[in-house]
Protein backbone atom coordinates (compact mmCIF):
# COMPACT_ATOMS: atom_id res chain seq x y z
CA UNK A 1 0.00 0.00 0.00
CA UNK A 2 1.96 3.30 -1.01
CA UNK A 3 0.69 7.22 -1.50
CA UNK A 4 3.07 8.40 -3.95
CA UNK A 5 2.63 11.74 -5.35
CA UNK A 6 4.33 13.50 -7.50
CA UNK A 7 4.22 17.38 -6.50
CA UNK A 8 4.12 18.60 -10.58
CA UNK A 9 1.23 16.06 -12.00
CA UNK A 10 -2.47 18.11 -11.90
CA UNK A 11 -4.41 19.35 -9.52
CA UNK A 12 -2.57 17.99 -6.13
CA UNK A 13 0.77 19.33 -7.76
CA UNK A 14 -1.08 22.98 -8.28
CA UNK A 15 -2.46 23.10 -4.30
CA UNK A 16 0.29 22.55 -2.67
CA UNK A 17 2.09 24.82 -4.77
CA UNK A 18 -0.81 27.30 -3.75
CA UNK A 19 -0.51 26.49 -0.28
CA UNK A 20 3.22 27.13 -0.25
CA UNK A 21 2.60 30.98 -1.73
CA UNK A 22 -0.10 31.17 0.74
CA UNK A 23 1.90 30.43 3.48
CA UNK A 24 4.66 32.00 2.87
CA UNK A 25 6.94 28.70 2.63
CA UNK A 26 8.78 26.74 0.55
CA UNK A 27 6.99 23.81 -1.68
CA UNK A 28 9.18 21.41 0.30
CA UNK A 29 7.83 22.36 3.39
CA UNK A 30 4.05 22.38 2.12
CA UNK A 31 5.06 18.89 0.80
CA UNK A 32 6.01 17.55 3.86
CA UNK A 33 3.51 19.02 6.21
CA UNK A 34 0.74 17.90 3.46
CA UNK A 35 2.12 14.33 3.46
CA UNK A 36 2.53 14.07 7.60
CA UNK A 37 -1.31 15.27 7.89
CA UNK A 38 -1.94 12.51 4.84
CA UNK A 39 -0.21 10.34 6.70
CA UNK A 40 -1.83 10.84 10.44
CA UNK A 41 -5.72 10.19 8.52
CA UNK A 42 -4.21 7.10 7.08
CA UNK A 43 -3.45 5.63 10.86
CA UNK A 44 -7.13 6.87 11.54
CA UNK A 45 -9.07 5.29 8.66
CA UNK A 46 -6.88 2.21 9.93
CA UNK A 47 -8.87 -0.46 12.24
CA UNK A 48 -9.80 0.39 14.91
CA UNK A 49 -11.96 3.27 14.68
CA UNK A 50 -15.58 3.97 15.99
CA UNK A 51 -18.61 2.64 14.01
CA UNK A 52 -19.34 4.25 10.62
CA UNK A 53 -20.80 3.66 7.32
CA UNK A 54 -18.00 2.43 5.30
CA UNK A 55 -15.26 4.28 5.44
CA UNK A 56 -15.50 8.29 3.56
CA UNK A 57 -14.16 11.27 3.89
CA UNK A 58 -16.45 12.63 6.54
CA UNK A 59 -16.55 9.05 8.71
CA UNK A 60 -16.16 9.05 12.31
CA UNK A 61 -12.64 7.52 12.12
CA UNK A 62 -11.38 11.02 10.68
CA UNK A 63 -13.67 13.11 13.16
CA UNK A 64 -13.10 10.64 16.35
CA UNK A 65 -9.98 10.66 18.79
CA UNK A 66 -7.58 8.23 19.32
CA UNK A 67 -8.48 7.82 22.60
CA UNK A 68 -12.12 6.80 20.65
CA UNK A 69 -10.55 4.60 18.50
CA UNK A 70 -8.87 2.71 21.36
CA UNK A 71 -12.38 2.01 23.22
CA UNK A 72 -14.03 1.04 19.21
CA UNK A 73 -11.33 -1.47 19.46
CA UNK A 74 -11.67 -3.20 23.05
CA UNK A 75 -15.24 -3.03 22.37
CA UNK A 76 -14.76 -4.80 19.18
CA UNK A 77 -12.33 -7.54 20.69
CA UNK A 78 -14.77 -8.50 23.20
CA UNK A 79 -17.34 -8.59 21.13
CA UNK A 80 -15.63 -11.41 18.94
CA UNK A 81 -14.61 -13.34 21.74
CA UNK A 82 -18.28 -13.28 23.28
CA UNK A 83 -19.28 -14.36 19.49
CA UNK A 84 -16.79 -17.35 19.75
CA UNK A 85 -17.00 -18.76 23.04
CA UNK A 86 -20.10 -18.86 24.91
CA UNK A 87 -19.00 -19.51 28.90
CA UNK A 88 -21.43 -22.14 30.43
CA UNK A 89 -21.98 -19.93 33.39
CA UNK A 90 -24.19 -17.58 30.78
CA UNK A 91 -26.87 -20.40 30.83
CA UNK A 92 -28.33 -20.92 34.01
CA UNK A 93 -29.47 -24.94 32.96
CA UNK A 94 -25.61 -25.98 33.17
CA UNK A 95 -24.80 -23.91 36.64
CA UNK A 96 -24.82 -24.97 40.05
CA UNK A 97 -28.57 -24.75 41.52
CA UNK A 98 -29.80 -26.37 38.13
CA UNK A 99 -30.32 -29.80 38.20
CA UNK A 100 -28.86 -30.52 34.65
CA UNK A 101 -25.65 -29.05 35.60
CA UNK A 102 -23.53 -32.08 36.38
CA UNK A 103 -25.20 -34.01 33.67
CA UNK A 104 -23.81 -30.90 31.36
CA UNK A 105 -20.38 -31.04 32.81
CA UNK A 106 -20.61 -34.87 32.23
CA UNK A 107 -21.45 -34.68 28.88
CA UNK A 108 -18.82 -31.77 28.17
CA UNK A 109 -15.96 -33.68 29.32
CA UNK A 110 -17.29 -36.43 26.62
CA UNK A 111 -17.49 -33.71 23.73
CA UNK A 112 -21.59 -34.64 23.42
CA UNK A 113 -22.83 -31.05 23.13
CA UNK A 114 -26.16 -33.07 20.92
CA UNK A 115 -26.43 -34.89 24.17
CA UNK A 116 -26.27 -31.58 26.16
CA UNK A 117 -28.63 -30.04 23.86
CA UNK A 118 -31.30 -32.75 24.81
CA UNK A 119 -31.41 -31.63 28.28
CA UNK A 120 -32.63 -28.41 26.94
CA UNK A 121 -35.88 -27.87 25.18
CA UNK A 122 -35.10 -24.07 23.95
CA UNK A 123 -32.57 -21.59 24.32
CA UNK A 124 -29.28 -19.78 23.10
CA UNK A 125 -27.52 -23.21 24.06
CA UNK A 126 -29.30 -25.63 21.64
CA UNK A 127 -27.69 -23.02 18.97
CA UNK A 128 -24.30 -23.55 19.75
CA UNK A 129 -22.37 -25.72 17.24
CA UNK A 130 -18.74 -27.33 19.50
CA UNK A 131 -17.68 -27.49 22.85
CA UNK A 132 -14.15 -26.04 23.94
CA UNK A 133 -12.90 -26.43 27.46
CA UNK A 134 -10.77 -23.52 27.01
CA UNK A 135 -10.59 -20.09 25.61
CA UNK A 136 -7.94 -19.64 23.16
CA UNK A 137 -6.12 -17.77 21.01
CA UNK A 138 -6.10 -20.25 18.09
CA UNK A 139 -9.84 -21.13 18.21
CA UNK A 140 -10.26 -16.93 18.03
CA UNK A 141 -8.20 -16.60 15.23
CA UNK A 142 -9.65 -19.26 13.48
CA UNK A 143 -13.10 -17.61 13.63
CA UNK A 144 -11.88 -14.24 12.10
CA UNK A 145 -12.39 -12.91 8.71
CA UNK A 146 -10.07 -11.38 6.41
CA UNK A 147 -11.11 -7.69 8.05
CA UNK A 148 -10.60 -9.52 11.51
CA UNK A 149 -13.55 -9.32 12.66
CA UNK A 150 -15.84 -12.52 13.80
CA UNK A 151 -19.33 -12.79 11.86
CA UNK A 152 -22.25 -12.42 13.77
CA UNK A 153 -23.68 -15.29 12.26
CA UNK A 154 -21.45 -17.43 14.01
CA UNK A 155 -23.03 -19.65 16.63
CA UNK A 156 -19.72 -19.84 18.80
CA UNK A 157 -18.45 -22.50 21.06
CA UNK A 158 -19.96 -23.89 24.65
CA UNK A 159 -17.32 -23.07 26.63
CA UNK A 160 -17.39 -25.71 29.50
CA UNK A 161 -14.02 -26.71 31.62
CA UNK A 162 -16.09 -30.00 32.85
CA UNK A 163 -16.73 -28.28 36.22
CA UNK A 164 -19.90 -27.01 36.99
CA UNK A 165 -19.70 -23.22 37.22
CA UNK A 166 -21.59 -20.51 39.17
CA UNK A 167 -24.31 -18.79 36.77
CA UNK A 168 -22.99 -15.45 35.60
CA UNK A 169 -25.37 -12.86 33.51
CA UNK A 170 -23.56 -11.61 30.68
CA UNK A 171 -23.53 -7.99 31.15
CA UNK A 172 -22.17 -5.20 28.75
CA UNK A 173 -18.92 -4.23 28.38
CA UNK A 174 -17.70 -7.15 31.21
CA UNK A 175 -15.92 -10.00 29.79
CA UNK A 176 -16.25 -13.34 31.67
CA UNK A 177 -13.58 -15.18 33.66
CA UNK A 178 -14.69 -18.65 33.20
CA UNK A 179 -12.62 -20.98 30.93
CA UNK A 180 -9.92 -18.53 30.62
CA UNK A 181 -11.79 -16.13 28.61
CA UNK A 182 -10.63 -13.15 30.57
CA UNK A 183 -7.13 -14.33 29.82
CA UNK A 184 -7.56 -14.48 26.23
CA UNK A 185 -9.04 -10.58 26.04
CA UNK A 186 -6.07 -9.82 28.26
CA UNK A 187 -3.78 -11.00 25.74
CA UNK A 188 -5.59 -9.99 22.75
CA UNK A 189 -5.44 -5.96 23.66
CA UNK A 190 -1.87 -6.15 24.21
CA UNK A 191 -2.37 -6.30 19.90
CA UNK A 192 -4.61 -3.59 20.16
CA UNK A 193 -2.99 -0.51 17.92
CA UNK A 194 -0.85 -3.02 15.66
CA UNK A 195 -2.33 -1.99 12.47
CA UNK A 196 -2.82 1.08 12.89
CA UNK A 197 1.31 1.25 13.48
CA UNK A 198 1.99 0.12 10.32
CA UNK A 199 2.23 4.25 9.47
CA UNK A 200 4.18 4.95 12.48
CA UNK A 201 7.82 4.83 10.59
CA UNK A 202 6.16 7.53 8.30
CA UNK A 203 4.79 9.53 10.63
CA UNK A 204 8.07 9.95 12.44
CA UNK A 205 9.93 10.89 9.42
CA UNK A 206 7.65 13.47 8.24
CA UNK A 207 7.34 14.92 12.23
CA UNK A 208 3.52 14.17 13.08
CA UNK A 209 4.99 11.04 15.24
CA UNK A 210 3.80 13.22 18.54
CA UNK A 211 0.30 12.42 17.59
CA UNK A 212 0.13 8.80 18.28
CA UNK A 213 -0.67 7.46 21.22
CA UNK A 214 1.29 5.15 23.14
CA UNK A 215 -0.62 2.28 22.24
CA UNK A 216 -0.13 2.39 18.72
CA UNK A 217 3.28 3.54 19.21
CA UNK A 218 4.21 0.30 21.55
CA UNK A 219 4.09 -1.89 18.94
CA UNK A 220 7.31 -0.06 16.64
CA UNK A 221 7.97 1.07 13.47
CA UNK A 222 9.07 -2.17 11.67
CA UNK A 223 6.24 -2.86 9.68
CA UNK A 224 6.35 0.85 7.95
CA UNK A 225 7.25 2.16 4.59
CA UNK A 226 8.56 5.48 3.76
CA UNK A 227 10.59 7.10 1.20
CA UNK A 228 11.09 11.09 0.39
CA UNK A 229 12.93 11.07 -3.03
CA UNK A 230 14.16 14.23 -5.11
CA UNK A 231 12.84 18.02 -4.21
CA UNK A 232 11.15 21.15 -5.43
CA UNK A 233 9.15 19.96 -8.22
CA UNK A 234 10.38 16.56 -9.02
CA UNK A 235 10.10 15.20 -5.84
CA UNK A 236 7.73 12.19 -4.19
CA UNK A 237 6.83 10.73 -1.11
CA UNK A 238 5.89 7.18 -0.62
CA UNK A 239 4.59 6.27 3.07
CA UNK A 240 2.63 2.97 3.16
CA UNK A 241 1.85 -0.14 5.72
CA UNK A 242 3.53 -3.30 5.76
CA UNK A 243 1.49 -4.68 8.27
CA UNK A 244 0.76 -8.50 6.48
CA UNK A 245 -2.73 -8.10 6.98
CA UNK A 246 -3.10 -4.45 6.60
CA UNK A 247 -2.14 -5.44 2.66
CA UNK A 248 -5.61 -6.95 1.84
CA UNK A 249 -7.41 -4.29 4.48
CA UNK A 250 -5.80 -1.47 2.41
CA UNK A 251 -6.99 -2.26 -0.45
CA UNK A 252 -10.17 -3.26 0.41
CA UNK A 253 -11.09 0.19 2.34
CA UNK A 254 -9.18 2.64 0.07
CA UNK A 255 -6.89 4.29 2.82
CA UNK A 256 -4.74 6.41 0.75
CA UNK A 257 -7.42 7.35 -1.75
CA UNK A 258 -9.53 8.86 1.10
CA UNK A 259 -7.28 10.03 3.00
CA UNK A 260 -5.98 11.91 -0.44
CA UNK A 261 -9.22 13.12 -1.46
CA UNK A 262 -9.80 14.16 1.97
CA UNK A 263 -7.07 16.17 2.12
CA UNK A 264 -7.40 17.81 -1.10
CA UNK A 265 -10.62 19.23 0.51
CA UNK A 266 -9.23 20.68 3.40
CA UNK A 267 -6.07 22.01 1.81
CA UNK A 268 -8.41 24.44 -0.15
CA UNK A 269 -10.08 25.03 2.92
CA UNK A 270 -6.73 25.72 5.02
CA UNK A 271 -5.43 27.84 1.54
CA UNK A 272 -8.66 30.17 1.87
CA UNK A 273 -8.17 30.72 5.72
CA UNK A 274 -4.42 31.60 5.36
CA UNK A 275 -5.26 34.05 3.11
CA UNK A 276 -8.03 35.32 5.21
CA UNK A 277 -5.77 35.70 8.21
CA UNK A 278 -2.89 37.98 6.00
CA UNK A 279 -5.94 39.81 4.75
CA UNK A 280 -4.53 38.71 1.16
Amino acid sequence: MKFRAYVDQGHWANQLHRLAAAMGKSLDEAVRQQAGLVCIDCMRLTPPFPSTTGVKGDSKALRSSFGQHKKAGEAAIMRDLKRVFRPASMFPGASIGDSRAEAVAKLAKEGNLEGIKDLFRSGGIKRLVGIKEAATRDVYKAKRNRRGRVSPTFRGFLLHTGTAPQFERRRTGKIETYGGLASLYKETIKRLGMAKAGWLKAADALGVGKRVPAWVRRHGTRNGIFRHEGDGVRQSVVLGSGVPYMQDKGRDLGIVTIALEGRQRLIEKQIAATLRKRKV
